[in-house]
């Protein structure tokens, strides 16, 4: 009986080793069966965002021929080219009689990365009367027919020539003409945002 149950014993032993080596197997089939139906992407890449500039500023002021002369300190005559910061040109002029003029053209220049555009009509604020006694203009250089309006646009990268023009009105009559000197201020301003 010994060797009945030593013989049984064995058989059961055989068949858990062969049960065991069955498993493995079929767990290795199977692994190697996913392995073969797995695949993997794999999407690399690299991407850069510039920086961003916003710089619109004036450049480039240039009195324009016929303008009035003014007195320097040395009693000469020169012509008078305004002081120019980048968002702002400031002038003083004397108009002396009637059809004097000052004129001068400055660059509006976009040296950002993004385009630019006016966001609203350009406003003019002067001296209260002012339109008595002067004409007041400001045009596009490249066409002199449109004033820099809402929606005109600067590309990034380029600029735009305007020309402002004051000029003492020639059609006034003697009783409309001053007795005294009058000072007449302006403030001729463009706001500027990205353009779409």
């Amino acid at each position: 009986m010994d060797f009945e149950q030593e013989n049984k014993e064995t058989k059961e032993k055989k068949r858990s080793h062969n049960g065991l080596v069955a498993l493995v197997i079929l767990l290795l089939g199977i692994s190697i069966g996913y392995a073969a139906l797995t695949t993997t992407l794999v999407i690399n890449g690299e991407s850069t965002i510039k920086k961003v500039v916003w710089n619109i500023h004036f450049a480039n002021t240039k009195t324009e021929d016929g303008s009035v002369s003014i007195d320097t300190a040395h009693g000469e005559k020169a012509a008078y080219i305004p002081n120019t910061d980048e968002t702002k040109v400031e002038y003083k002029v004397s108009l002396k009689q009637p059809g004097d003029f000052y004129e001068f053209t400055v660059d509006v220049v976009n040296d950002g990365t993004l385009d630019a555009k006016i966001s609203s009509r350009p406003t003019l604020l002067g001296t209260d009367g002012y339109n008595q006694y002067v004409e007041y203009t400001t045009v596009w250089n490249d066409d002199q027919t449109k004033s820099p309006d809402a929606n005109d646009v600067i590309e990034a990268g380029h600029s735009r020539k305007a020309r402002v023009k004051i000029k003492y009105k020639d059609d006034m009559r003697l009783e409309d003409i001053p007795d005294e000197d009058k000072v007449l201020e302006f403030t001729y301003s463009m706001n500027f945002v990205q353009a779409n």
